[in-house]
């Protein structure tokens, strides 16, 4: 017996017995109603439409500011790295909320592990739910470990890419505007990019993270959305969005 965690759908309770789970290919699907159904497809279109309209104009805006100089200014540099980020987010990170969905929906309810405390000889016998198990439908079993690795990856790193780019594009306005006599915009374009080389360094260490520190992984959140979770991912969360958001707070007062 489970909930279906599909947005839109309110609670649809789902149950299965463990000799037919076990027996049979089953999946929540089967308990899904036609007004929830719906609404998963209508839900995987829109991310097909976004995904496609987000590749579409950020591609664009990448071509339009790679094949004209004029535009390659320090404004401009920030703005590749825009489309960049934003290029990856049409690609991966959209589609990866259908997908998500989809796997959820559509891969087979496993039972989980004989239970710990169970007497031995009770292991014993013709019918699989006759011994007490643990609860199955573990996060394992839907997304796997490198499924959620990588989409973790470029989701967060296109989050961290985004974020500071406005902050570091912020800085540079912030010079034009504080010290206009000593602006220099041949200066300002290297430091531009000597800036989003580093950023763009700097997140995808970030990204790596889950990879190797203890008590940090990506997992699913919101339903579809894989991140950053964990004990320690509260220190993360705060680097990537808390301190530059509160900068560019503070310096556009």
């Amino acid at each position: 017996m489970k909930n279906i965690f599909v947005p839109f759908c309110g609670i649809t309770w789902c149950g299965f017995d463990a000799e037919n789970i076990h027996q049979l290919s089953l999946s929540i699907w089967f308990c899904m109603s036609s007004s929830c159904t719906s609404n998963l497809i209508a839900l995987i279109a829109i991310c097909g439409v976004l995904a496609l309209f987000t590749f579409i104009t950020s591609a664009t805006v990448l071509l339009v500011f790679l094949l004209n100089e004029k535009l390659q200014n320090s404004q401009g540099i920030y703005k590749i790295s825009f489309a960049i980020s934003d290029i990856m987010v049409g690609a991966v990170v959209i589609p990866s909320f259908a997908i998500t969905l989809v796997l959820f929906t559509i891969r087979d309810e496993k039972m989980g592990d004989v239970y710990p405390d169970t007497p031995y000889n009770s292991s014993i016998s013709e019918r699989y739910d006759s011994v007490p198990r643990l609860p199955g439908g573990y996060l394992d079993e839907k997304l796997t470990a490198s499924y959620r690795n990588g989409i973790g990856f470029f989701t967060f790193i296109s989050l961290t890419v985004s974020v500071y780019t406005l902050l570091l594009a912020g800085f540079d306005r912030l010079a034009v505007v504080r010290k206009p006599l000593r602006y220099s915009r041949d200066t300002a374009k290297k430091n531009a990019i000597k800036a989003v080389v580093v950023m763009w360094l700097i997140a995808v260490v970030l990204s790596c993270l889950p990879y190797f520190v203890n008590g940090m992984e990506y997992g699913l959140l919101a339903s579809a959305l894989i991140a950053v979770y964990g004990q320690s991912s509260l220190y993360v969360y705060t680097v990537v969005f808390a301190l530059p958001l509160l900068t560019i707070w503070i310096t556009s007062i």
